[in-house]
């Protein structure tokens, strides 16, 4: 497993990964609201409305998901070796 020194730890490729995310979302996000996460224009009840939306979301697409693992019968017992087969 490759592991990247940051910030005085070791990174895993999994948290690489999020962090590469992390900095699309943001470049997207920049180019398509004009604006950035340090924008001061929201109260905090508004940041907190737009983090319940977006939870809100991520409870739909979970649910679409558990009720197709569901459909399609796939098993989610994990192996010895970790892995999570899909089919």
């Amino acid at each position: 497993m490759a592991m990247a020194m940051m910030w005085g730890g070791w990174m895993s490729e999994i948290e690489e990964k999020v962090i590469a995310k992390i900095r699309q979302r943001a470049e997207v996000g920049e180019k398509k609201y004009n604006t950035t996460m340090e924008r001061t224009d929201l109260t905090y009840d508004e940041w907190l409305q737009h983090l319940q939306e977006e939870l809100l979301d991520a409870c739909v697409y979970l649910e679409k998901l558990m009720q197709l693992t569901k459909r399609v019968g796939i098993s989610r017992k994990i192996d010895d070796r970790g892995n999570f087969p899909l089919l």
